[in-house]
């Protein structure tokens, strides 16, 4: 009984992990194609983000992250460099998505 009622918790709680959130991109400060690359790498290696693509020529992209904070954390790491004024807003999930 111990047994399932563990399973019974872990089922719940994997039904009550959060979306994702997606967050586009505005850069400014790259210079060429490889900047763009350089950003997306860097923010592709932090902590929660699952996907990442920037464009040098959109000047910006879009994030998508575990949640609001990892989105932050990644800006920031790239804001280190202070070629580049980044700015960011979250996407809002549509009312029946």
């Amino acid at each position: 009984m111990k047994h399932l009622l563990t399973v019974i918790a872990l089922l719940l709680l994997a039904g009550c992990s959060r979306p994702p959130v997606e967050a586009t991109v505005s850069i400014e400060g790259m210079s060429c194609p490889n900047c763009a690359t350089g950003i997306t790498t860097t923010l592709r290696s932090c902590e929660g983000v699952e996907m990442a693509a920037i464009s040098y020529t959109n000047e910006g992209g879009t994030i998508t992250a575990s949640d609001e904070e990892a989105i932050k954390l990644a800006i920031e790491r790239v804001m280190k460099n202070p070629q580049y004024v980044v700015e960011y807003t979250i996407v809002e999930e549509q009312p029946g998505s």
